[in-house]
């Protein structure tokens, strides 16, 4: 019966990635994502609790795998600004981009949901990139203050990016202008001081995990 259970709980999740990504969130109705994978729309109530719920159940395995290459992809490279580089490259040109700009569709997502309702995925998003962004920096500079403030920044500015992706002409972030914010991140981390006592505070509340050194 366990076994049963996860077959149909993946077959609804396969089922509405395929949709979201043809027809977008909106489109994409509970009777649909039920007849593509072959269910009643009842019986997907069963395994979800909503439309929602599954559009995030989607966006966390797809998000986490996309900062899971990511992190391996850091490991090979040594310089600060090479590191630094990549995180932004992934974050405003490839990851808005994946799979018929499927980002989006969570953008729809929460959006439209209840103004409580507080995705994991977002908090999750938020420690990896401001863990990166600390791993990546040079030693003498690190800050996990600063981190976790650049990390909202480009957050808001992937969101942004994903958006425009759906305009008639819409704005791509060139290699240029991420050259343009490595600099200002850069220059930001050396003449950045900050109390040792802030820095040992941080790392004991767990404020981020260090994926390197």
């Amino acid at each position: 019966m366990q076994v049963k259970k996860k077959v149909r709980r993946e077959a609804i999740l396969q089922a509405a990635a395929k949709l979201f990504e043809a027809e977008n969130y909106h489109k994409s109705t509970l009777p649909k994502i039920a007849a593509a994978a072959g269910l009643s729309t009842s019986s997907v109530y069963i395994y979800f609790n909503s439309k929602l719920d599954i559009a995030m159940s989607i966006y966390e395995r797809w998000l986490g795998e996309h900062l899971f290459e990511l992190e391996q992809d850091l490991r090979k490279l040594s310089r600060p600004r090479k590191r630094i580089e990549l995180i932004l490259k992934r974050m405003w040109q490839n990851i808005p981009a994946d799979r018929n700009c499927f980002a989006n569709n969570i953008i729809q997502a929460i959006s439209t949901s209840d103004s409580g309702y507080r995705p994991k995925a977002l908090t999750m998003l938020r420690t990896k990139i401001s863990s990166m962004l600390y791993a990546s920096l040079p030693k003498s500079d690190r800050s996990f203050e600063l981190c976790d403030q650049l990390a909202v920044i480009i957050i808001m500015a992937f969101d942004g990016f994903v958006i425009n992706r759906h305009l008639p002409h819409h704005l791509i972030c060139d290699d240029e202008s991420i050259s343009v914010v490595c600099d200002a991140i850069l220059s930001a981390a050396a003449n950045r001081k900050v109390p040792a006592s802030m820095e040992i505070g941080a790392a004991g509340a767990g404020y981020t995990e260090r994926i390197m050194d």
